[in-house]
């Protein structure tokens, strides 16, 4: 599903940690005249995967992409027979995040893949075998007309706990390692990059106002 929103209070836009760029970048999107006209921003989030064709007077979008985290390292809860403790296997890592500008046309099209979490470890089912490890979380995309513009990669998986076996001792899983990202197309304009949690994709438009010629008042 798509949400729209123009308004920067929403609980969609409260998501949303990206870079804003000051409005007068876009003065001249759809044709001249100054950045007073500019209205408020389109702003479409993206938690699923899906299409997007750039409307009539638009020429640079900003968009945000992040990365999936991945899964928790499966654990070995039978180290209680021994240490009285139990070995938890580690958090994922948080998905990359991504933001900049990209020049673009009436009538291109946009895909965004979001990825997908990573799926949890198996636990041990003895106490001295390790549990697995949690999956690589997905990578977000996006590509223009079929072309790729950006990724933000997914978290690597959280490591297995372990039972240091006839030691009395426990071993929990290390925490994942978080995602990067990266630009693929040489005409995207990277902003900010970091990390973030929750995969989605966010685009951010404006729409120039002209003014009315017929009104003298």
């Amino acid at each position: 599903s798509v949400v729209s929103t123009t308004s920067t209070t929403s609980a969609e836009w409260s998501n949303f940690n990206g870079y804003l760029v000051d409005e007068n970048y876009f003065a001249d999107c759809s044709g001249g005249g100054s950045s007073s006209s500019v209205t408020s921003p389109n702003i479409f989030y993206y938690p699923t995967s899906s299409y997007y064709v750039i409307p009539n007077g638009i020429s640079i979008v900003e968009i945000t992409l992040v990365g999936a985290v991945g899964g928790i390292g499966g654990s070995n809860l039978l180290c209680n027979s021994n240490s009285g403790n139990s070995s938890p296997g580690g958090l994922g890592g948080i998905g990359g995040m991504i933001n900049f500008l990209l020049p673009c046309n009436a009538g291109d099209s946009l895909f965004f893949n979001i990825g997908i979490n990573g799926s949890n470890g198996t636990n041990a089912s003895s106490e001295c075998i390790n549990g697995t490890s949690g999956a690589v979380g997905g990578s977000t995309t996006v590509s223009l007309n079929g072309v790729l513009v950006a990724t933000a990669n997914g978290g690597n998986g959280g490591g297995p706990g372990s039972c240091l076996c006839g030691y009395y001792g426990n071993s929990p899983g290390t925490v994942g390692s978080n995602g990067g990202s990266s630009i693929s197309l040489s005409s995207a304009i990277e902003m900010d990059s970091g990390i973030n949690d929750g995969a989605k994709a966010i685009l951010k438009y404006w729409i120039k106002s002209r003014p009315d010629r017929n009104n003298k008042s």
